[in-house]
């Protein structure tokens, strides 16, 4: 359409995976919602915000696919881990790849993925300590090119595509 531009590459990726919301997923809705959020500072340039979300959405993504179900009515069943002696407790993003790997949900190149924008985003989660280790480790191995610092547009466009394709399967399974 004349006057109009085309959808920046965050936006057509979100768009992409809206097309594949059914609304018996709405399960998912907080991953959407935060993948939403990934697609729009991907596009606005703020990569390390993306790193950030794409990981917050794979975690909601996965929690949700393990803890939660549909109940009779359309209603959500809350399953939250727990100890033991029956408290809930809080399970890690690592924890939960070991789940998601046994059930056999995603690919292995999929798997991949989330450990790679897990990685990613703790990158930014926690910058000081792991760029001071990282340019220690280099220093200390002589090349202090190897320190990994930053992520790049390419890394975050790739968290991006390879999150969007994790919650389409996700959205893909049956309820």
């Amino acid at each position: 359409m004349e006057g109009q531009f085309p959808p920046k590459e965050g936006e057509r990726i979100l768009q992409d995976l809206m097309a594949h919301l059914k609304p018996e997923k709405t399960i998912l809705h907080q991953s959407v919602t935060l993948f939403g959020e990934a697609a729009r500072v991907f596009d606005a340039g703020a990569i390390e915000g993306t790193a950030l979300l794409c990981r917050a959405t794979l975690e909601a993504a996965c929690y949700v696919f393990l803890y939660r179900d549909w109940s009779k009515g359309m209603w959500w069943r809350f399953n939250p881990p727990r100890t033991h002696d029956g408290r809930i407790r809080r399970v890690r993003l690592e924890e939960m790849k070991r789940a998601i790997a046994r059930r056999g949900v995603l690919s292995d190149e999929q798997m991949a993925a989330l450990g790679r924008i897990q990685e990613d985003g703790n990158l930014i989660a926690h910058v000081a300590a792991k760029q001071e280790v990282a340019m220690v480790s280099a220093a200390q191995e002589g090349d202090i090119s190897k320190a990994r610092l930053w992520l790049t547009r390419d890394e975050a466009l790739r968290d991006l595509k390879d999150a969007a394709n994790i919650l389409q399967t996700l959205l893909e399974l049956p309820s």
